[in-house]
């Protein structure tokens, strides 16, 4: 009951503040208001999608808290947090009250209701420009899928590839309509299987990137979708689908990587090499806060996430890497201590963007799929994908991979290294169906959240995954 009338509150309310769609960094709705009639124009439409963008980078969904979760759930990073949530995530036991897992449902959720509630709206603007009403929809599909990927990687037992096609371990709600009437939101909706759940945001993704333009003032693009179906295909291990997405965002030659490994992350200097990213504008219209506020460890405090031993040994094991010249710091906790630990120096900003795909990660992502065999793909160009990352590392090519040898193993290694606290490794593992995270095997239900309280209370019959 608490959880379906959140929603209805939360989201039945529409932007009527004078923002431009034009101005993706005036993304913050100032004001809101609770009115049956508030849709009057295909404007306010369009101000109800940015509000459905401005939680999308929440800081307990896609602005921060997600990736701070898999970090810490992976062998990636330790925390000194003792909060009930975050004690659940280290021992591997969530259950229906966990915290991190109840906000990072709920903001997602709420995303994908206004996406879907925008798109909806525009049945009753049948004047509405044709050009407006294709960009509206092909955005809120882009919303709709980027939500369920992350939360069925979070809430679902992982894609099995072996059992393509036959996936049938509980996945998620599938939540296409928006809520726009109590009883709508009161509406009880079952868990479809894993392979429905991907399904459907290939589907969303194709239909995105079908429909939006190459370029759009910081929302959603056709490249960004095309991303996102090179993403979503890659953590099913469909190598050859990745490849071919992968294959022609590099082939475009819209992207180029950065000289800058800073370059994706601050605001003031421009990226060739983005995709798509949550901008920030100013230390109170940040979408990294949550990210600054785990790992930050340029201020007075030290962070309360750090990373581990282990990624330290590998990310140290070549000091000429500028990445870990850049984005670690090893220094004294305190000057009364003796011994020096390494803090992640990756989101040592006042504010900074959340760069969600991103060409280096393309590059890896087409190489891996070449080094397995994808139709169009070949070793030789693989290990010219995995070097162009690792030449922009250290600034010339003497670190280059010259052998085939082993290779898989070094792209993931550069992989690891590169997208470090952006949430990837817990992914990874399980998609390369890893024999101990923490302790467990990949496929382990203890490695994914609890289906929360808010959904529970308000949906009975929804199966849990403990």
């Amino acid at each position: 009951m608490k959880k379906k009338i959140y929603i209805i509150m939360t989201l039945a309310i529409l932007v009527i503040s004078g923002c431009e769609k034009s101005d993706f960094l005036n993304i913050k709705p100032e004001d809101l208001t609770l009115t049956e009639n508030a849709f009057t124009s295909p404007e306010d439409i369009e101000r109800y999608l940015i509000s459905a963008y401005d939680v999308v980078r929440n800081g307990a969904y896609l602005g921060g808290n997600m990736w701070t979760v898999a970090e810490v759930w992976s062998t990636n990073c330790n925390t000194n947090r003792t909060g009930f949530g975050w004690s659940q995530i280290i021992n591997n036991n969530t259950n229906i009250f966990n915290t991190e897992g109840r906000s990072l449902w709920n903001e997602a959720y709420r995303s994908i209701d206004r996406a879907n509630y925008a798109n909806r709206k525009m049945e009753d603007f049948p004047d509405i420009d044709p050009a407006m009403k294709t960009r509206i929809a092909a955005e809120s599909y882009f919303i709709n899928a980027v939500g369920h990927f992350e939360l069925v990687r979070f809430f679902a037992l992982p894609y099995d590839e072996t059992k393509a096609g036959n996936n049938t371990q509980p996945g998620l709600p599938i939540r296409t309509l928006g809520t726009g009437t109590i009883g709508e939101a009161f509406e009880v909706m079952p868990r479809s299987t894993v392979e429905e759940t991907y399904n459907h945001i290939i589907a969303y993704l194709e239909q995105a990137a079908t429909s939006l333009p190459e370029s759009n003032n910081g929302f959603a693009t056709s490249w960004a979708s095309k991303a996102y179906l090179a993403k979503v295909y890659f953590q099913q291990n469909n190598f050859n689908n990745a490849f071919e997405y992968a294959n022609e965002i590099i082939e475009s030659n819209v992207f180029s990587l950065d000289d800058n490994l800073t370059d994706r992350f601050d605001p003031a200097l421009p990226s060739n090499e983005v995709i798509f990213e949550l901008i920030s504008t100013a230390a109170g219209d940040n979408s990294g806060a949550s990210l600054e506020g785990a790992f930050r460890q340029d201020g007075t405090q030290n962070p309360s996430v750090f990373p581990s031993d282990n990624l330290v040994n590998i990310a140290s094991a070549e000091p000429e890497d500028k990445r870990w010249q850049t984005w670690f710091n090893t220094r004294l906790p305190d000057p009364e201590a003796s011994v020096e630990k390494t803090y992640a120096a990756k989101y040592d900003y006042d504010y900074l963007n959340v760069p969600m795909a991103y060409l280096a990660e393309i590059y890896l992502i087409r190489a891996e799929c070449g080094a397995e065999g994808a139709t169009g793909g070949s070793l030789s160009q693989a290990l010219a994908d995995v070097n162009k990352v690792i030449e922009r590392a250290f600034g010339n090519s003497s670190h280059n991979l010259t052998s085939t040898n082993n290779l898989i193993e070094n792209i993931r290694k550069q992989r690891r290294i590169e997208m470090c606290f952006e949430g990837n490794q817990m992914h990874e593992l399980k998609r390369t169906k890893a024999q101990n995270i923490n302790g467990l095997p990949w496929n382990d239900p203890y490695l994914i959240f609890e289906i929360p309280d808010i959904e529970l209370n308000g949906n009975p019959n929804m199966v849990k995954n403990h």
